[in-house]
């Protein structure tokens, strides 16, 4: 497979949208807008060159003046955005390989650092010579000293050992002054040229609605972590994937690649990592209906059924009681229909029942030996009539919504 990249959205003058190219003169023109101290920013998409296959939801944003490590997270970006994608497992392999070629063969044409040679100056610095000045000399003053017999009488002092401890201590008592007298001159001298002591504030800090216009999204779930949630709530229940994305691509959080495989409907990662949580992940109660549903959807009933609170939907218990219809298990299904509050599902358990009762009662009449063949014939074409109605009534209606 051969893999080109289609320029969705720019704001620098060498590529503009709809263009094509491939993966090594997309790196040259990056690079080298990066060295030129340039910056801008590129969405683009990939295309597979020979079937045309489209990836239209590898959306990524590039800013070419990150130099080396943008190419880093670039290639990891591109892999990461493929193996979240609900594909096929040979066809994600397929993919995988292809791109990681392409990245290969990209990396080569990165170009290498030049370093700068020294130049060599032409003339020998000349070296200016010290002056040398003459060092004044200080007079020395006559250190006072104390008479003889003050000395004499502090040895003796001294000689006493009750006299010696506490004059230590003493000089212990003022050493521990003067560090406290210090540090309070600190202190003080520390809240007069504060800020916030004296009146000064510094540079106010963007608004909420400010740094979500400018998708500054990294402060925004910095500086309000819990505004900043709730949003992210709101988008999920709006299936907006592609800001989740954006945001994604400059926070990478476990919520968020949790909540984004399930609006993608990769229900098995959503209960992989439900199953075998990280650390940074937080399940809520919208999270546990994305887990319960996704084991609805691989058919996993008995675990979807655990997970539903009072709190769920009753689309979803509607949903499950459906799923518990085509298995014929009508015990459950009619537990599921008295959350569901649907009286489709309702009319279509007692249907079911009514049926089954009535094929129950023409087996039973089968096993009677003194039938005339004419009665036997007659019901077992009735016994065969009502398992086709059995199993037309065991599958589910066709429906335009999926929600829970």
């Amino acid at each position: 497979m051969t893999w080109r990249i289609e320029i969705i959205e720019s704001d620098v003058d060498s590529f503009f949208p709809g263009q094509e190219m491939t993966f090594p003169s997309f790196v040259q023109q990056t690079i080298a807008h990066g060295g030129e101290g340039e910056t801008g920013m590129v969405r683009y998409k990939l295309i597979e060159a020979v079937n045309q296959e489209r990836l239209d939801r590898m959306k990524l944003t590039f800013h070419m003046a990150e130099g080396r490590d943008a190419w880093t997270s670039f290639q990891e970006r591109t892999l990461d955005l493929v193996r979240q994608k609900h594909l096929a497992v040979k066809t994600r392999k397929a993919y995988l390989a292809s791109i990681q070629q392409e990245l290969q063969q990209a990396a080569v044409v990165i170009p290498k650092r030049k370093q700068r040679k020294k130049l060599k100056p032409d003339k020998e610095p000349v070296i200016k010579e010290k002056q040398v000045r003459e060092k004044k000399v200080q007079k020395t003053r006559k250190l006072l000293t104390w008479p003889t017999w003050v000395h004499e009488s502090k040895q003796r002092l001294l000689r006493i050992p009750s006299i010696r401890w506490k004059t230590k201590r003493w000089l212990v008592a003022c050493l521990c002054v003067l560090v406290v007298a210090i540090g309070s001159v600190f202190l003080m001298t520390f809240m007069k040229q504060s800020p916030v002591a004296s009146g000064q504030q510094g540079e106010p800090t963007p608004t909420f609605k400010e740094l979500k216009a400018a998708k500054h999204y990294r402060q925004l779930f910095e500086t309000y972590p819990e505004q900043a949630w709730e949003w992210e709530s709101n988008r999920v229940e709006a299936l907006d994937t592609d800001t989740l994305l954006d945001v994604y691509a400059v926070y990478p959080s476990a919520n968020i690649a949790y909540d984004i495989a399930f609006m993608e409907k990769n229900y098995a990662k959503v209960i992989g990592t439900y199953e075998k949580p990280p650390t940074d992940l937080e399940i809520n109660a919208l999270r546990k209906d994305f887990a319960a549903y996704s084991y609805l959807q691989l058919h996993r009933l008995a675990e979807a059924k655990a997970l539903a609170t009072a709190e769920t939907s009753p689309s979803f218990f509607e949903k499950l009681g459906w799923a518990y219809v085509t298995t014929g298990n009508m015990s459950e299904a009619k537990q599921c229909a008295a959350k569901a509050n649907s009286e489709e599902l309702d009319k279509r358990i007692q249907d079911y029942e009514l049926v089954a009762a009535t094929w129950q009662e023409v087996k039973t009449q089968l096993i009677k030996k003194d039938l005339s063949a004419a009665l036997r014939k007659q019901l077992e074409a009735s016994k065969k009539e009502l398992e086709e109605t059995m199993a037309a009534l065991k599958k589910e209606p066709r429906k335009d919504r999926e929600s829970i």
